[in-house]
């Protein structure tokens, strides 16, 4: 029970820095939008706060592409997320990366917006 409220607060303190954020690319690209600039940062300080904490770096495209093209395109948008967490401190052990390409379109109450698909998450392992 000790362990786990860490990890509570871990992924609480995770949550609200990444809750009004998400880390989008432009088309066919790998070098992420960092809005605000310090995004990774700020996200780096939480997983070296807390180094038991694992995630996931997930990278994700649009549907434009061939389904082999958006699986190699988002293994390198999150390949290029990690790398910057881990210059920034974040030891790779930290870091598990997964790519869906376009399997999981962004969720929004609005119409749909592919630039939006366009991102890597970073999430929790619980």
């Amino acid at each position: 029970v000790e362990q786990k409220q860490p990890m509570d607060e871990a992924t609480k303190e995770l949550n609200e820095v990444l809750n009004d954020y998400i880390i989008f690319f432009h088309f066919d690209q790998i070098d992420p939008i960092l809005e605000p600039s310090d995004i990774l940062i700020r996200v780096a300080n939480v997983l070296k706060t807390h180094p038991a904490m694992r995630v996931y770096v997930t990278g994700h495209t649009c549907s434009i592409g061939t389904t082999v093209y958006n699986a190699d395109l988002s293994l390198r948008r999150a390949r290029s997320v990690a790398a910057r967490l881990h210059a920034l401190g974040v030891p790779r052990e930290q870091m598990e990366i997964r790519s869906v390409g376009a399997e999981e379109p962004f969720k929004t109450d609005g119409p749909h917006s592919m630039t939006k698909d366009r991102r890597v998450e970073i999430t929790p392992i619980h």
